[in-house]
C-alpha cells in the first residue's frame, strides 16, 4: 500500500473521523476468513500474524502488530450467537489475518488495543449473516 495514498490516510485518520474516544476492544469480521456452517472466533491472549498473502516485497512478511487477543469477548460473543440460534465456536489457534492487521496498523499503530477477530460463514449467504 502506498504509504502516501488517499487510501491510506483515510485509515490514519478514521480514529479522528469517526471514533472520537479509544476503543475498550476491537471487533472485526473479516472477509480473509471463512469457515464452514460454524461461525469461529479468535479466542487467544497473543496472536501472531498469519500472512495469507502471496508474491509480495520480502518486508511485507516482516510486519508486526503485537495487539492482544480478548478471550473474554470472544467467549460473550460467542454466546450470545448461540443463543441468537447461530452456531459459532471459539478458535485458540487462529491468527491475525491481513484483513485485520492491514487497516489496524494504520489506524492503531500502537496496537494496544484488543481485538477479536469473526469469520464469515463460506456460503458467504446473505440471509445467514443478516441472521
Amino acid at each position: 500500500m502506498d504509504k502516501n495514498s488517499d487510501v491510506t490516510q483515510w485509515y490514519r485518520d478514521f480514529h479522528k473521523n469517526f471514533v472520537p474516544r479509544k476503543p475498550s476492544a476491537i471487533v472485526v469480521i473479516s472477509a480473509h476468513w471463512e469457515t464452514s456452517r460454524v461461525v469461529s472466533i479468535t479466542s487467544q491472549p497473543h496472536p501472531k500474524l498469519y500472512f495469507d498473502y502471496y508474491g509480495f516485497p520480502a518486508h511485507t512478511y516482516q510486519l508486526t502488530y503485537p495487539a492482544p487477543g480478548h478471550p473474554e469477548l470472544a467467549e460473550q460473543i460467542r454466546s450470545l450467537l448461540e443463543k441468537a440460534g447461530i452456531p459459532a465456536t471459539l478458535d485458540s489457534k487462529r491468527d491475525y489475518d491481513h484483513g485485520v492487521f492491514v487497516p489496524l496498523m494504520l489506524m492503531y499503530p500502537d496496537a494496544s488495543i484488543p481485538i477479536v477477530q469473526v469469520s464469515l460463514l463460506s456460503s458467504l449467504s446473505a440471509a445467514s449473516h443478516i441472521q
